[in-house]
């Protein structure tokens, strides 16, 4: 809302600030909500395979965004944010729709989050896998965390046009949903080992 009717620096950085936070919320979140809905229905070993065509799903979704995107910027620079205010009013009113498949037995407090959160460390520090998975993904995500957001101004700075720069990340997009899908089938023929490497 504050980037479709609004201008200037410090409201985009509150409009940011906002944003993090849902995605620092979210995070994770979605994941963790479908691993155990699948271990509530005893589908836990399809996880891998479920949560590839979800994200492939996310990413052609993300694909048409990006590609109708371009096209609308061109027509007005806020109209792209303006016509996703629906969508977005829709995505957060279903929320609320959302039911966990395990009733909570403790109840969120501050002295629940902090054990539940030594608890994570603990294993953390217990499983080398888990390590590993981890201290790997970190460099990986932060560097695409960084350039991802500004790609879209490079382009545009070396006077790529705007449905051209739609264009392109409809395509890795794409590209993105196609790998998602096929990942899981990947690392049963490689071994996780090899997959990782």
């Amino acid at each position: 809302y504050i980037i479709a009717f609004h201008d200037g620096f410090l409201l985009f950085l509150i409009a940011k600030i906002i944003s993090g936070i849902g995605v620092s919320l979210s995070s994770g979140t979605d994941s963790a909500l479908m691993f155990d809905t699948l271990k509530k229905l005893k589908r836990e070993k399809e996880h891998k395979k479920i949560s590839g065509k979800k994200q492939m799903i996310t990413n052609i979704a993300m694909a048409i965004v990006f590609l109708m995107g371009g096209f609308l910027f061109q027509v007005h620079p806020k109209l792209p944010a303006i016509l996703s205010l629906p969508l977005i009013t829709l995505g957060f009113i279903l929320t609320f729709f959302i039911t966990e498949p395990y009733n909570n037995k403790s109840k969120l407090t501050i002295s629940n989050s902090f054990n539940h959160l030594k608890e994570g460390l603990k294993l953390f520090f217990k499983n080398p896998y888990l390590r590993y998975i981890v201290l790997l993904s970190i460099p990986i995500v932060i560097t695409v965390e960084i350039i991802y957001p500004i790609s879209a101004a490079y382009l545009e700075n070396i006077s790529i046009p705007v449905i051209l720069i739609g264009i392109i990340a409809t395509i890795t997009s794409l590209i993105s949903a196609y790998t998602s899908k096929t990942t899981h089938q990947l690392e049963k023929n490689l071994g996780e080992k090899n997959s990782l490497r």
